[in-house]
């Protein structure tokens, strides 16, 4: 697509409620597929990294793109709602950070 070569297949795909530790670091896996299949997120003491689910002051990430579902992104969007609310979210795609209570004030797909 868009004539980028694709990165190789996974060696193995990460589980919901798994726990990854990079160095020092643990990571919490939080399935949240929608955007993207298999996307998750990653969630790192009060920071939650968010891979292709692109979210924050006040959007949502695209569900047209093949394997996009928005019935799968309204069920990850939840997931994230049950977060603490200081939850610091750092979008990626050049989307600047965001803390959770913000956006649920604040974002409409919230």
């Amino acid at each position: 697509m868009f004539g980028a070569d694709l990165p190789p297949p996974a060696g193995r795909l990460l589980t919901d409620g798994e726990s990854l530790a990079i160095g020092d670091l643990s990571l919490k896996v939080i399935h949240s597929p929608g955007h993207t299949p298999g996307s998750i997120l990653a969630l790192l003491a009060k920071d939650c990294f968010l891979a292709a689910i692109r979210f924050s002051k006040r959007m949502s990430g695209r569900t047209d793109l093949p394997g996009g579902s928005e019935k799968q992104l309204r069920c990850s969007l939840e997931k994230i709602k049950s977060l603490p609310p200081r939850t610091v979210i750092l979008p990626g795609h050049g989307v600047k950070s965001s803390v959770l209570e913000i956006e649920l004030r604040n974002n409409p797909y919230l």
